[in-house]
Order: structure tokens, then sequence, then C-alpha cells
């Protein structure tokens, strides 16, 4: 009998130890982004199934990182988003290529997002742009931050792309 309660008592210490150990590894809180995070897509452009964001300015506060593009096809009348993330990407995801951040005040040019061609044809109607920014954490590592408040979407008229479904 003794035994037995020996060894629950040594489990539910041994249990409160790696419970404590464990809860150094998750952060208290997450970070959110800064309010003045903006960027303005100013040009976009569409040819050859290649859709350009031709300009992007940060004209917010802090930098930016990089983003996540998504596009709005339009398809029989219903609105739909592709997202660019899961597809093809050159130089159009975060990080920005080359460099790390798009400072306040900078500007990206020549930011392409390429169709694959091997689906069907959608008409991309309008871009949306969420800036990404690269922060610490309470416990010093450094992740990306969505700043979905920073959204940004730009209306664009005869751009196909053909994608993959």
């Amino acid at each position: 009998m003794i035994g037995y309660v020996l060894l629950i008592s040594a489990m539910i210490v041994m249990w409160f130890v790696v419970f404590q150990w464990l809860k150094t590894y998750v952060p208290k809180e997450t970070p959110e982004c800064p309010e003045d995070v903006s960027v303005i897509i100013v040009e976009v452009s569409c040819a050859n199934n290649i859709l350009t964001i031709d300009k992007l300015k940060n004209n917010g506060l802090f930098s930016v990182n990089g983003f996540i593009l998504k596009g709005e096809v339009s398809e029989e009348g219903i609105g739909a988003i592709v997202d660019a993330g899961s597809r093809e990407i050159s130089d159009g995801n975060y990080p920005f290529p080359g460099e790390s951040e798009l400072e306040p005040g900078g500007e990206k040019n020549n930011l392409y997002f390429s169709g694959d061609n091997s689906g069907k044809d959608y008409i991309i109607t309008s871009i949306e742009l969420t800036p990404v920014r690269i922060q610490e954490d309470e416990n010093g590592k450094k992740i990306p931050v969505v700043c979905t408040d920073a959204k940004v979407k730009k209306e664009i008229s005869d751009c196909i792309l053909k994608l993959n479904d």
C-alpha cells in the first residue's frame, strides 16, 4: 500500500516538473502587427500568364518583410479566392527576394505571380495583398506575423491566368 502511494506521489511530482518545463516553450502572448503597417499597390499588369505587381510601396511607419497574395477570380458570376501562397510563385511571397524587408517609404518593383500553365483559364478581377512582418516573441524567437488589418485590395482587368485546380 505504501508503495502505491509513493508511486502515485512520484508521478504527480514528475508531471508537475514536466508541465512547468513545457510552459517555458509556449509563448504567453503572440506578437501583433503595429497599427501603422501599411502598403500600397501602385501599379499592376498582367500579360502572358504572368501577373506583375509593377510597383509596391510601403507608406507605413514600420518595415514589412513580405506579403501573402490572393487573387479574386470571376467564374460564372461567382467570386472565389485563389490562394497564391499555395501556387507557384517567383519573387512574390514573403520574404521579399534578395532583401529581408521593405523599409518605410521604400518601393519594390516587378514582383511576379505566374500561372502554372496546366489548368484552366481564370479571369482575375482583383488581387489582395496582406503584409507580413518578422517579429520577435517574448522568448526572442523570430516568427512571421500576418498583418490582416493592413490588407489592401486592387481591382484589375483583362488578367487571365492558367491555374491548376
